[in-house]
């Protein structure tokens, strides 16, 4: 297709992204782009999408930028070279004399580099505009700047799709060890089974729903957090946090119960701190998973010099906001947006993001089919395959990119063949592959040990 995704009624050029991509592999070793072709799509495709956005905001926030702001903005990026090149003026002169050119023609030439994408350069200044403007608006009132010393002592309920996966698969694995005692291929075959299908990120939502009801309607909260929680540590203390930060040099106390403002991921902070003692959050989702919050007891602690630095104190806490309000603006934009991915593959590795493997799957099997040569997609392909238990499959698709000329060199691939021919029973293969990976990694060195171990 001619584009690979539309933002806001706004396309994205294939071509573009092309170009985009081209410019970050032009450099790499071609063994690398099976493993990080993901990563490295991913980003180029969000940078994009993130631009329209941004794009989108600076016009509905009536954020402009003159010839005159381009003409400054470009002064001060020459300047900024200039000192980042030449630190003195010794090293001024002794470049100038080099060059055969005076100061002001150094800077023609830079300033030059730098108008050869006047457009770039606008779009800078635009988003530099967007992002002192969103600040300007916030404040700080000095009942906020308390409230910025508040710490809560909370416990938490985690479910995670990963738990509940895990725990099919061990119920699985000991069935399957009891009806045949020893026989690895038919554990393997049954753990397969047993999670083929399921989606586990929908039941972990249920899971944390029930959970949820049953705490609002009075269970033991504690009780609760020992028998399903996935975060171990706190579970067995029923579901008891802390502070992450450790006591003050010399101190003879212990971690503190209390945690205090940022040292929670964002949604977790936001949920807990919201929170008055005695009350239970709703469903609280993070990169970690489901959360159920309930907050036990909550305290401010100025510090002792509050009063006598308490503008310092102001200024810091202000800025920390303002950049924490910048942060879940940008993200909103994003949240907010029209967002169609036409790409399989650059579709499937936003599927893998929201942890939809299924979706995924089907997705790069789509692209596979397309381009047949496309190791980034094989490489995905087999590591889906292997976490859902298909190791012939993804066998299948590793030996394609061992002997594939882009791939072949890619210690990871031979690596990961190597381990799953090693569980087949394939010693012979798995040798072979392991072999290759130690040729492929080449100098024995702290960096490739493993490999050469192995």
């Amino acid at each position: 297709t001619k584009n690979i995704a539309t933002v806001n009624g706004k396309a994205i050029a294939r071509a573009e992204f092309e170009e985009r991509l081209a410019f970050q592999t032009d450099n790499m070793p071609t063994a690398e782009l099976p493993t990080n072709g993901q990563y490295l799509k991913s980003g180029i495709l969000d940078g994009m999408i993130q631009r329209i956005v941004m794009l989108d905001a600076a016009k509905q926030e009536g954020v402009s930028v003159s010839r005159e702001d381009i003409n400054k903005k470009v002064d001060e990026l020459v300047q900024e070279q200039i000192t980042t090149r030449y630190p003195d003026r010794k090293a001024i002169a002794k470049a100038l004399k080099k060059k055969n050119m005076t100061l002001d023609q150094l800077k023609r030439e830079i300033r030059g580099n730098f108008m050869k994408d006047p457009e770039g350069v606008k779009e800078t200044l635009l988003f530099e505009k967007l992002e002192e403007k969103v600040k300007s608006r916030v404040t700080m009132t000095d009942d906020e700047l308390k409230e910025e010393y508040a710490k809560v002592k909370a416990r938490h309920i985690l479910i995670t799709a990963a738990k509940l996966k895990e725990k099919d698969e061990e119920k699985a694995t000991a069935d399957a060890e009891k009806a045949k005692p020893g026989d690895k291929a038919a554990a393997d075959k049954a753990k397969a089974e047993a999670t083929k299908g399921k989606d586990y990120k929908a039941a972990a939502k249920k899971l944390a729903e029930e959970l949820l009801a049953r705490a609002k309607k009075g269970e033991d909260f504690a009780a609760l957090a020992k028998e399903y929680s996935a975060d171990t540590g706190s579970a067995a203390k029923g579901g008891m946090l802390g502070s992450n930060k450790p006591p003050a040099p010399g101190s003879k106390e212990g971690p503190s119960e209390y945690f205090g403002r940022r040292e929670m991921v964002p949604e977790f902070d936001k949920a807990a701190f919201s929170l008055k003692p005695d009350q239970i959050s709703e469903i609280v989702e993070t990169d970690y998973g489901y959360h159920i919050i309930q907050v036990l007891d909550r305290k401010v602690e100025l510090p002792d010099d509050f009063d006598k630095k308490k503008k310092e104190y102001k200024d810091q806490a202000l800025e920390q906001k303002k950049n924490q309000t910048w942060t879940d603006y940008s993200k909103d934009l994003e949240k907010k947006a029209a967002i169609n991915v036409d790409d399989p593959e650059l579709a499937a590795y936003r599927a893998m993001k929201d942890d939809d493997k299924a979706k995924a799957l089907g997705l790069l099997q789509q692209a596979a089919n397309a381009d047949p040569r496309n190791v980034s997609v094989k490489y995905q392909l087999a590591m889906i395959y292997k976490d859902q238990g298909d190791k012939a499959k993804a066998i299948e698709q590793l030996k394609a990119l061992a002997e594939d000329e882009q791939a072949a060199a890619s210690v990871q691939v031979r690596m990961d063949l190597a381990e799953l021919l090693s569980e087949t029973g394939d010693k012979k293969g798995a040798l072979e592959q392991y072999k290759a990976a130690s040729d492929w990694a080449q100098a024995f060195d702290y960096q490739n040990m493993f490999q050469h171990q192995q």
